[in-house]
């Protein structure tokens, strides 16, 4: 552990925090506000919420490789914008399938982060899941001008988060719309961005150098790679070219044999060509039936959101089951008659039905339901 708090403090002599309002945490603790034209060298930003999605989904398949790949073939099917950046960490692997979280970063703070040569990017939710605190648990951030960040850490370091500005969310509603498992975990409160950033250098000392690894900027190392490799091209074709001029004018008969094995070449290269071919058309139709399998999936985050806003107030969903597009919920109600009616009167939800008979909960006095209805 020493060891690692002590390559974290020669790596991140200043830590830059982009939000809202830009801060730098230097390695002594102070906290510093910057504007937007800081200029300095930085060896980690940590982006706030604002700089990305945050999703948290499960594929039918173990491989970070093919993990990426399947979402690098549909961007548009789990990122709200645009973009070819994105974070992954996996969480657990269950039977044949694999839960990850997915942070996919808006190509802007790309832009503005370049002249920063950063080594790392760090969304900030992404810090919470190496938090070495009893899980599962909810941590509640009061930021500057009436901002809020909920964040749920749950088995393994899964991350859910929401921001509230102008006390337009709760943290109750936060919990409801995590679920059951949120209901009745501790929750921690962090009062100001002071209490907030201090928190950063000590998660970093102590997080896993190969989990920190998966959150390296690409741009930091790519640029100098693709300008050798460009003079070494340029060189190469250059020296060919005049060897092969030289040749062909000094060496005419020599010229039209290089022809000829020229031409057996390009036979060759021909035949290698049409293998690739080959081999791209079976990889397309594996990637096709991947893309199958990923789309069969349906997510809940639209029909959360929906209940989130048409539910009566105080209502608990104890257990969500999605089967195509037929839902069951079963939870706890003050009137299960007013669930009823605000359910059919939703556009995107008919047949609602109780498939149960109701119960009164002894503890709350609530009424405990079970209904089906079809989600469109």
């Amino acid at each position: 552990m020493t060891h690692r708090k002590l390559l974290a403090k020669v790596l991140f002599k200043k830590i830059l925090y982009l939000g809202e309002k830009n801060y730098l945490i230097h390695r002594d603790g102070k906290i510093e506000e910057i504007g937007t034209d800081y200029s300095g060298k930085v060896r980690l930003i940590v982006l706030g919420k604002k700089y990305y999605f945050e999703t948290l989904t499960t594929f039918p398949f173990s491989n970070i490789k093919d993990i990426r790949a399947a979402i690098k073939m549909d961007i548009p099917a789990f990122s709200p914008f645009k973009t070819d950046r994105f974070f992954i960490r996996k969480i657990a692997d269950r039977d044949e399938s694999t839960r990850v979280n997915l942070w996919f970063i808006d190509e802007k703070v790309y832009e503005r982060s370049r002249d920063l040569a950063p080594f790392f990017l760090i969304p900030e939710t992404a810090l919470f899941s190496f938090l070495d605190e009893i899980r599962p648990r909810v941590c509640a951030i009061d930021l500057k001008d009436g901002e809020s960040l909920f964040v749920y850490i749950g088995q393994y370091g899964a991350v859910k988060s929401m921001t509230s500005r102008h006390n337009r969310s709760n943290l109750l509603n936060f919990r409801r719309t995590v679920g059951a498992k949120a209901q009745d975990c501790p929750a921690k409160n962090i009062k100001g961005i002071e209490e907030y950033l201090a928190l950063f250098p000590a998660i970093l000392y102590g997080m896993p150098l190969k989990s920190l690894l998966g959150f390296t900027n690409p741009d930091s190392f790519s640029l100098n790679v693709n300008k050798k490799q460009l003079k070494m091209g340029m060189a190469t074709a250059a020296f060919l070219f005049l060897l092969y001029t030289a040749l062909s004018g000094l060496l005419p008969y020599y010229a039209d044999k290089s022809l000829e094995e020229e031409d057996k070449t390009l036979s060759l290269s021909l035949s290698g060509l049409l293998k690739k071919q080959e081999m791209v058309d079976t990889y397309h139709k594996k990637q096709k039936k991947l893309a199958e399998r990923i789309n069969s999936y349906v997510y809940k985050l639209s029909l959360i959101n929906l209940l989130n806003t048409i539910l009566p107030e105080e209502t608990t969903i104890r257990q969500l089951t999605v089967s195509g597009n037929m839902v069951e919920i079963r939870g706890t109600v003050p009137k299960a008659s007013e669930l009823l009616g605000a359910l059919s009167q939703e556009k995107g939800i008919k047949k609602a039905r109780f498939t149960s008979p109701l119960r009164e909960d002894k503890k709350t006095g609530m009424e405990i339901f079970t209904l089906m209805l079809v989600y469109e």
